[in-house]
């Protein structure tokens, strides 16, 4: 890829960052919240068998889906920033290539379950498509919001990522008063959800930016640098994903229902590496060398003391989240969700390093740590689940989520000329973590004073 940065006076304006981080931060915790909200009430109204069926059918086309998107949203990411003037082009060729690829996607997931009988739950086949139909409009707002944040368009991209459990809550909450809700009615609201989220980015792009033909070379660039991060991508999605995919297929629907509890909790130490990656990933693609290596290190401090104190709450407080909320059939998903509560540190190095090395056009070796953490897990699921169920899943994810984050590290230490002691929190650092809650309650309270 050949780099063509523009002047900063023809570039988009950027944001506050703290103000922008905390913005996001806080899209992350509406959509964590929201999600929790729909698996309460899929759980509660449908128990752990049916709560697993659509974890089951949700992750077969996650991880199909993501298999086959090239990473084209790293490329939008870096390429609206180095390349501004081929946002337009951008936009047109994430709509394509969705379609595309999403199709693709489709096409190796009903193989996968085909010719694969390991890899097969017994799920009726409508439930199936219906499913497997989402997977362009989830490329889709995948990649048009990876372009909207590297343009600094952070409160749309926060509006998108809202928009689809807002849509599913809605309609899960209707079916759930009118007795309707089932496993095929719950897909339905997630991918209708989805398809409302992805119009929402089109149509904004085609307003503001506007739409090109469709440009082949720009498309070949994209795809070959998605690709050289793609491999970490996929890695780092058999590590969050796979271990569903493979208990399900092993272990039945109830214990998928009961694991899946513990997941959607534990994903919730995900937000803050997220958000705060996703907002300095535009600045960390026009820092040059010691600079990024600097922030990076910064950024994670900033993180990891934080991620620290969920990870002991949520290890803490693991009976009231599981079984006081969900009731006590779901009393099985307390110990895996401590497990997994073990893994947040490894985690958060993991995304936030991780983010950093793509964003300074080094995807490869993002891709090398989440191998290290994809053989891992792969290896402990084989020897786990099928012996401890849920508990063997968390086991193996734990593991390999420190193993990932630990070569993260490795790498920002060694490429960037990174003091080991720079990724140690420090006192200095409390003052940025006071301004950034302080940025997100003027946020909250501007929001209600809006309101």
């Amino acid at each position: 890829m050949s780099a063509e940065p523009e002047p900063e006076a023809a570039g988009p304006k950027r944001p506050g960052m703290r103000r922008a981080a905390a913005g996001t931060y806080l899209s992350y915790l509406g959509v964590s919240f929201l999600g929790l909200l729909n698996v309460l009430i899929v759980a509660r109204d449908l128990g752990p068998t049916g709560r697993g069926d659509v974890t089951f059918l949700m992750t077969v086309a996650g991880i199909t889906g993501y298999v086959l998107n090239m990473s084209v949203h790293e490329s939008n990411a870096n390429f609206s920033g180095l390349k501004s003037h081929r946002i337009p082009s951008l936009g047109t060729n994430s709509v394509v290539l969705s379609l595309l690829l999403g199709l693709a996607a489709a096409g190796v997931a009903v193989a996968a379950l085909a010719y694969a009988p390991f890899l097969k739950q017994d799920v009726p086949a409508g439930n199936l498509a219906l499913a497997l139909v989402s997977i362009p409009a989830v490329m889709l707002q995948t990649y048009l919001v990876y372009l909207a944040r590297g343009s600094y368009q952070f409160t749309v991209a926060n509006i998108a990522m809202l928009t689809a459990p807002t849509v599913a809550l809605t309609a899960n909450v209707v079916m759930m008063i009118t007795g309707t809700l089932s496993v095929t009615t719950a897909l339905a609201a997630w991918s209708a959800g989805n398809t409302l989220a992805a119009l929402f980015l089109a149509v904004h792009h085609g307003l503001t930016a506007g739409y090109t033909r469709p440009d082949r070379r720009l498309a070949q660039e994209a795809v070959t640098f998605g690709a050289k991060s793609h491999i970490g991508g996929v890695l780092a999605t058999g590590n969050y994903r796979m271990d569903q995919w493979i208990l399900g297929a092993v272990a039945g629907s109830r214990e998928l229902g009961l694991y899946s509890i513990a997941v959607a909790w534990f994903e919730g130490l995900f937000l803050l590496p997220m958000a705060v990656s996703a907002v300095a990933r535009p600045d960390l693609v026009r820092a040059k060398g010691a600079e990024a290596g600097a922030r990076i290190a910064s950024l994670f401090r900033l993180t990891v003391a934080l991620t620290l104190i969920a990870a002991v709450a949520l290890f803490l407080l693991a009976p009231v989240l599981c079984t006081g909320i969900f009731g006590d059939s779901f009393s099985g998903s307390v110990e895996p969700l401590r497990l997994l509560a073990v893994g947040a540190l490894g985690i958060s190095a993991a995304k936030l390093i991780g983010i950093g090395l793509i964003a300074q056009q080094r995807p490869l070796l993002e891709s090398a740590s989440m191998g290290t953490g994809f053989v891992v897990a792969l290896v402990l699921y084989v020897i786990l689940i099928p012996s401890y169920g849920a508990n063997g899943a968390a086991i193996a994810s734990t593991i390999a989520y420190t193993a990932a984050g630990l070569a993260a590290a490795a790498f920002l230490v060694r490429q960037f000329d990174v003091r080991p002691s720079a990724l140690i929190p420090r006192p200095s650092d409390a003052r940025q973590l006071a301004d950034l809650v302080g940025a997100a309650g003027r946020n909250i309270s501007g929001s209600l004073r809006r309101g």
